[in-house]
């Protein structure tokens, strides 16, 4: 077991060799890690591959008190450190104490398998990617397990529609920037992601004016399934009642349409922008509104059951 000075000795050496590591403050140790408030770039391997993800620990984590989790995912062409950026999920974290992880995909451009179409269907696993890292994201730290999330941004947000199909039993609510649940292939024949195990609920930001993944159907690379033809899947697959509460802002720029009544508490909502592009909502462009802010209180709302 290694003692106190030698674990001071190992995490010496080891930010003196490894200028990745930003904000470097230990907050906790153990035999097994070291836990560093901030931003650190880790790596894990699966199946033999190795695979690069930013992990920002917030000031209030503690080695007693378990904290919630959320994935952020970034779009095609885009890196983990784009993504934080983006979001502002970093500044979140902080202020609400949970831990949010970066993940990177891989490929040139680099984008996210989600098997749905030629253009993702890269024939690397990015499920078992998620997976293994969130199994060694529990063991390594303190984890609330009802409450682990993913979210994402275009190919990010695919994936993270994937991820709430395939880990439902693991994942509490995901949130989604721009994405879709399939794609129609040159045949006229559709790839969906499967039906989910357990209830998901979801919340997701769509633009009209949407230049990529088209808020009608169709894309700019890929012939994608509608805004609707998502929300329809979910809002069966939740089990919700058929009729949304729609809301429209004063400034007629923005419709909430809330689907409630669905198993388990879950709940699915739609954040429709009429002068909303390809992009993160948020207060800095056409959208004018904040889907960080409005995703984490969404996830406070739906811990898993």
């Amino acid at each position: 077991m290694l003692t106190t000075i030698s674990l001071i000795l190992l995490l010496t050496t080891s930010l003196a060799q490894d200028d990745q590591v930003k904000k470097a403050k230990v907050i906790a140790t153990t035999p097994e890690s070291i836990v560093i408030v901030g931003d650190s770039n880790q790596s894990i391997t699966v199946d033999g591959v190795a695979r690069s993800y930013i992990l920002h620990i917030p000031p209030g984590y503690n080695s007693s008190t378990h904290l919630p989790l959320v994935f952020v995912l970034h779009g095609m062409g885009g890196t983990a450190e784009s993504i934080e950026s983006k979001s502002g999920m970093s500044a979140k974290a902080d202020q609400e104490n949970f831990i949010a992880v970066y993940p990177n995909a891989l490929g040139h451009p680099s984008v996210w398998n989600s098997n749905l179409s030629d253009l993702s269907s890269n024939g690397v696993d990015d499920v078992g990617f998620i997976r293994g890292l969130l199994d060694k994201l529990e063991h390594d730290l303190r984890i609330d397990r009802r409450r682990i999330y993913c979210c994402g941004f275009s190919s990010g947000a695919i994936m993270s529609y994937l991820l709430g199909a395939k880990l439902s039993h693991r994942l509490a609510a995901v949130g989604i920037a721009s994405g879709t649940v399939g794609n129609r292939a040159p045949d006229g024949s559709i790839r969906i992601i499967p039906t989910p195990s357990d209830p998901v609920p979801v919340i997701a930001f769509h633009g009209r004016k949407d230049g990529t993944i088209y808020y009608d159907g169709g894309g700019s690379m890929v012939d994608c399934l509608s805004v609707a033809d998502s929300i329809k899947f979910w809002v069966s697959a939740d089990g919700c009642v058929s009729s949304p509460q729609k809301t429209t802002k004063p400034n007629n720029n923005l419709r909430i349409d809330g689907y409630g009544g669905c198993k388990d508490g879950s709940e699915v909502i739609l954040y429709t922008f009429k002068n909303g592009t390809h992009e993160w909502p948020s207060l800095q462009n056409n959208d004018n509104f904040s889907a960080t802010d409005s995703m984490w209180e969404f996830f406070v709302h739906h811990p898993r059951r």
